[in-house]
């Protein structure tokens, strides 16, 4: 009980602490306010606060005036742009995929562990899909060795915010770094290319196992205190600062 009340402790004190930002989430789609609705929802355990609003794992953009800066802010050996270098070294590759190409492959790279950050796999990623709808909002992109798929992410954007939704790598494949590949090729694309991103986020920091925060935080996550705001389609690029 005593180590119970020292956690929370120690929680609220973080939550004291963290930046504050606030992020537009344009309402043009039926995609766009779903996750408005998802992210300030009440909280299943601290009711006082809404869903997604603190401890969002976020990369701000708008400290980076391009990917180089981004990838040159990391300077350890074991740093997710030294992983990602390597891994571009061993001859896999990011693109920006068709779903429907992959099909087999996607299914391969679901199936190819039962367990995942000490979690079963859910039984929905080992029903192979016949098909991959286009969705709203949502982009496609996948690391490859050779022609064959062995990472992926699906990404929704909405007004400010990137966020990545299913990420899986191959189990064969993830010593290699494709997941380190695959998500700092994401932030760079961002940076470089989609200038009304300001933020990438990969969901929360508290409730993570140890080791998704610390693969969050070499890839430049931190945790923040976010006031989501829903906004027209043609205001939300004059409430942020540009990059």
């Amino acid at each position: 009980m005593l180590q119970k009340l020292t956690n929370i402790y120690h929680i609220l004190q973080e939550i004291r602490t963290l930046p504050k930002v606030r992020i537009n989430v344009k309402c043009d789609s039926d995609t766009c306010r779903e996750l408005y609705g998802l992210f300030t929802k009440r909280h299943p355990r601290y009711l006082v606060f809404p869903n997604k609003a603190i401890g969002a794992a976020l990369v701000d953009l708008n400290e980076f005036p391009n990917s180089a800066a981004y990838l040159d802010s990391f300077s350890e050996k074991s740093s997710a742009a030294y992983r990602s270098r390597r891994c571009l070294r061993k001859g896999y590759r990011f693109e920006e995929i068709d779903r429907n190409r992959f099909i087999e492959d996607i299914h391969e790279i679901n199936t190819s562990l039962k367990e995942r950050q000490g979690r079963e796999m859910d039984e929905a990623y080992r029903e192979k899909k016949e098909h991959y709808p286009v969705q709203e909002n949502q982009r496609y992109f996948g690391v490859l060795k050779g022609d064959k798929l062995v990472a992926y992410a699906w990404v929704t954007v909405c007004g400010e915010v990137a966020l990545l939704g299913t990420l899986l790598g191959h189990g064969d494949h993830l010593k290699a770094g494709v997941m380190y590949l695959l998500i700092t090729q994401i932030i760079s694309l961002f940076l470089d290319e989609v200038k009304e991103v300001k933020y990438v986020m990969y969901d929360t920091v508290f409730g993570a196992s140890e080791g998704l925060r610390t693969i969050k935080k070499r890839l430049g996550f931190r945790p923040y205190r976010v006031q989501w705001q829903w906004c027209s389609c043609n205001s939300c690029a004059t409430t942020s600062p540009g990059r």
